[in-house]
């Protein structure tokens, strides 16, 4: 029989993909849904088994979990403001402040050997749209045919998010105008010029992107690009070589950008120019720290090794309120709680307690180097990565070789693990192969 392990906890410096969108890649990669073992179980993961029918979305509250369901459905045992607060999620607009803190449990199994996986994501970094204008008149000047070029470059998926939101202000403003009817042209200029990315994640967004058909990309190249060198040197230079000409290209960046791109094309002396134009601008996402405060207070209670003894949220929210704890059945003074809810372990004294530890992921995975400077300072303060004692802390894995690099360079070490492509399964590779 398989052998099973104390779960292992990672961290994911990213923004999950919301509850309200499905299942997030990045955590599902892990291995089939599973249970934590004790009362909230799904409670905190808001994702289900990979395949199948995804129930009911449910939110994660400011205390950590949301409420308990029974098979039916029903909440119990919450206190007002928990309802309130569970109500708005499910009918009220999205919050980024509700969209932000994904935790899901997985169970991943070899021949050998079978590891439970407590996968956390929130982002490090946020994103505001710049220079939306000058996007605007781009888009219509290569749509009357006014301007071209051999390509538009879009690096990362806020580039291609933005040249998606800027299509929509341009189709809204010819609706208004009543011109869009030559919007479902599909051999217009933006539909028929090749659309670079880097990467599988970039690919799949620009390739589904719900724009008019004459601003919906039909050639996407560079899926299989791992990042903006690959994607320079194995694409773009093959396509320049192909045209036999000079080419000029739309490169939509961010503030952050890494030059690699065009510090390739001009080592190979490419005949082509980009035209740069800067679309978003990144800063510190504002609710980091308070989202690493939250994963290190909620980490003691679904990492034990023994899934009887893991407390949940809830518990800890009956303790605030008042309730006794014997063991884990609360207790009221004037009534008893149903006992059907409870998973009932034997009977610990209160004598016999001990309040969980602030602990730490035992990896944290970095996507960016932009990312990892904001991240760095909270990071190095609560002691989960030590510069330059690489046994010490969280283990480190990173995307790519650009952030690998800057691991060596900001933290004094090498990398315990890196994702050769970035892809889910990449991540996950790497990370099992050193357990």
């Amino acid at each position: 029989m398989p052998h099973r392990s104390k779960p292992v906890s990672v961290l994911l410096l990213r923004q999950p993909v919301s509850v309200l969108q499905g299942t997030d890649p990045y955590h599902d990669t892990f291995g089939p849904f599973c249970l934590p073992s004790f009362e909230l179980s799904a409670l905190d993961t808001r994702s289900s088994t990979p395949g199948s029918p995804r129930s009911e979305p449910q939110q994660q509250s400011a205390w950590g979990d949301i409420c308990y369901r029974t098979a039916s459905g029903n909440e119990k045992g919450l206190d007002n403001s928990a309802k309130e607060e569970l109500n708005s999620a499910r009918t009220g607009p999205e919050s980024t402040s509700k969209h932000d803190y994904l935790m899901t449990h997985h169970m991943y199994s070899t021949e050998s050997n079978q590891r439970e996986f407590c996968i956390t994501s929130f982002p490090i970094l946020t994103h505001q749209t710049v220079h939306i204008n000058e996007l605007e008149g781009i888009i219509h000047r290569v749509h009357e045919r006014s301007t071209s070029f051999d390509g538009i470059v879009l690096p990362s998926q806020r580039a291609a998010q933005a040249y998606h939101d800027t299509c929509i202000r341009v189709y809204q403003q010819m609706a208004s105008q009543g011109n869009h009817n030559n919007l479902s042209n599909t051999s217009s200029a933006w539909s028929s010029m090749p659309f670079y990315v880097v990467g599988p994640a970039t690919a799949k967004y620009v390739r589904e992107m719900a724009v008019p058909a004459a601003f919906k990309p039909s050639h996407v190249r560079g899926e299989q690009a791992g990042n903006a060198e690959s994607l320079a040197r194995d694409v773009i230079l093959k396509d320049i070589h192909t045209l036999g000409k000079p080419c000029e290209f739309l490169y939509l960046v961010g503030d952050k950008r890494s030059s690699s791109l065009l510090d390739t094309l001009r080592a190979h002396h490419a005949p082509a120019a980009l035209h740069e134009l800067l679309v978003y601008e990144t800063s510190k996402h504002p609710r980091f720290e308070a989202n690493c405060a939250l994963l290190e207070r909620d980490l003691p209670e679904h990492m034990s090794t023994a899934s009887s003894s893991r407390p949940s949220s809830f518990s800890s929210q009956l303790r605030r309120e008042g309730l006794v704890m014997t063991g884990y059945e609360p207790v009221a003074a004037e009534h008893e709680l149903e006992t059907d809810l409870w998973l009932r372990p034997p009977i610990q004294s209160m004598e016999s307690f001990q309040p969980p530890q602030p602990a730490q992921p035992n990896w944290i995975v970095f996507f960016s180097p932009s990312g990892g400077n904001y991240a760095l300072p909270e990071l190095t303060q609560r002691r989960w990565i030590v510069p330059f004692e690489r046994e010490t802390g969280s283990k480190v894995a990173c995307i790519g070789a650009t952030t690998a690099q800057w691991v060596r360079q900001n933290l004094g070490f090498e990398p315990h693990a890196i994702a050769a492509r970035p892809t889910p399964d990449a991540l996950r590779s790497c990370i099992t192969a050193t357990i």
